[in-house]
């Protein structure tokens, strides 16, 4: 009578578990043809069937939600991500960073970037995003200082390059913005990278 209801609960457990899977291979497929609600739609089954399993489902989803335009939504995920997966925080720390940003959360936005830094010094992404977000707080000289160490860790940043111009506006020295801006458009600087 006890091993058959083991059993029961074992069975049962492994359906649960290939449901997850399943849904995770439903939300991939979907998102490679472009069908972001039925990815998210799959992925959110995937969590409701395992919210605990890891990080990596509920940051797919935030990606999704973050391209859909529902940053609060993308936000509350890559928060869940860190919580159930430190080992990927430096990813997950990004996108929630880079999220805060477009949210207009600007001091969250440092805050992270701060941490994606802290974890890894040599990080591109978090100085420009930090350096980023120190420019539309006002912080010009912190916004020099996070772009010039992200060009020094990838002297070919044009987005580095195109917001240290902007910093460099902000503070009066016409001379190294020019010579910014010029540099940026040598590399093909991408255009409208501010947050909204």
């Amino acid at each position: 009578m006890i091993i058959s209801a083991a059993l029961v609960v074992l069975s049962a457990a492994s359906a649960y578990a290939a449901g997850y899977d399943d849904f995770v291979k439903e939300g991939n497929a979907a998102f490679r043809a472009g069908r972001t609600d039925d990815a998210i739609e799959s992925y959110s089954r995937a969590i409701s069937a395992e919210p605990k399993k890891g990080g990596d489902i509920y940051n797919l989803r935030g990606m999704l939600y973050k391209q859909k335009g529902l940053h609060d939504l993308a936000a509350r995920d890559f928060s869940r991500a860190i919580e159930l997966d430190p080992e990927g925080a430096e990813m997950y720390l990004n996108n929630r960073a880079d999220t805060y940003g477009q949210l207009g959360k600007l001091e969250l936005a440092v805050k992270d970037y701060s941490g994606v830094v802290k974890l890894n010094p040599g990080s591109e992404e978090g100085y420009t995003g930090r350096g980023k977000a120190l420019l539309f707080l006002g912080k010009y000289s912190g916004a020099v200082k996070d772009l010039t160490k992200a060009i020094e860790i990838n002297p070919a940043s044009e987005t580095a390059h195109s917001f240290r111009a902007m910093a460099y506006e902000k503070l009066g020295q016409k001379a190294k913005a020019k010579a910014d801006r010029e540099k940026a458009k040598t590399l093909g600087a991408p255009r409208g990278q501010g947050y909204h």
